[in-house]
């Protein structure tokens, strides 16, 4: 005869009656011990995935902002040299105020003569330091001059601030800095910029010997990521035009109410 020891059917041992390991109470607090665990694992779960996806977001936004701000003022020309199409009967006695002479020019075809400058006020858009490492001409496109008519500044100069100079003739896109000559100062690349921290530039961009339009370019390392920033004329590259092949010269002279008009140089 078995003992009570001893399997029924080969079903293992059964225990006593007083046998307390598959006891209620017992089973209770496993089960509650197991709940418990689970509830903790749950919530850093879900702290971690929460964490996660913050962090993820965060690097999306980041990606999605660009680090760097450029505004641009469009082309400027000082003195006021432009060169344009039209002969000179065709624009003799048109009336332009100055500082709208470089936008007069691009509408008539042409642009400005020789140099043409470009106002650059560089921001941040993060509080973090963001390092400007330079600016430069890209996608440029240079064609010889063409002969149209040249017209002349009589008067005209400005006092360049944090000037840069690009000269395309001698094949150089890289921008170089400049001294103020207000101040007698030059400065160097890298510079810093954030939010609360913005620089100004006035960008010369020189060509006598060719038709050449190009975009700018600045450069950038943010952290460790370099990147740079495109300005152009509203989605058009800018453009400076040698008066050189010129077939016909003009010259600025004062008109009443502030205006200016061009006038023919007679040879």
């Amino acid at each position: 005869m078995a003992s009570p020891e001893e399997t029924a059917a080969g079903d293992g041992p059964v225990p006593h009656a007083g046998t307390t390991a598959g006891s209620a109470p017992q089973r209770r607090r496993l089960v509650a011990r197991t709940v418990t665990i689970t509830a903790v694992v749950t919530f850093v779960a879900t702290q971690l995935a929460g964490w996660a996806i913050s962090r993820v977001a965060d690097s999306v936004a980041g990606a999605a902002t660009p680090a760097l701000s450029v505004e641009s003022s469009g082309p400027i020309v000082s003195p006021w040299d432009v060169t344009i199409p039209q002969s000179p009967d065709e624009v003799a006695g048109a009336l332009v105020r100055p500082e709208t002479i470089a936008r007069w020019a691009l509408n008539q075809g042409g642009g400005p003569s020789n140099r043409v400058r470009i106002e650059l006020v560089v921001s941040g858009t993060r509080d973090r330091a963001v390092l400007l490492e330079g600016i430069s001409a890209t996608d440029v496109d240079c064609a010889t001059p063409p002969a149209w008519t040249a017209i002349a500044a009589t008067v005209g100069g400005e006092v360049p601030v944090r000037e840069v100079e690009i000269d395309l003739d001698a094949g150089r896109t890289q921008g170089t800095p400049k001294a103020d000559p207000s101040f007698g100062e030059e400065f160097r690349f890298p510079l810093q910029v954030s939010s609360t921290s913005l620089e100004f530039f006035t960008v010369t961009i020189r060509s006598t010997a060719a038709d050449c339009r190009f975009r700018l370019r600045v450069d950038f390392r943010d952290g460790g990521t370099r990147g740079s920033q495109l300005v152009d004329d509203g989605g058009r590259p800018f453009r400076v035009i040698s008066p050189r092949s010129a077939a016909a010269h003009m010259e600025w002279h004062a008109a009443d109410g502030g205006l200016w008009t061009p006038t023919k140089v007679v040879a």
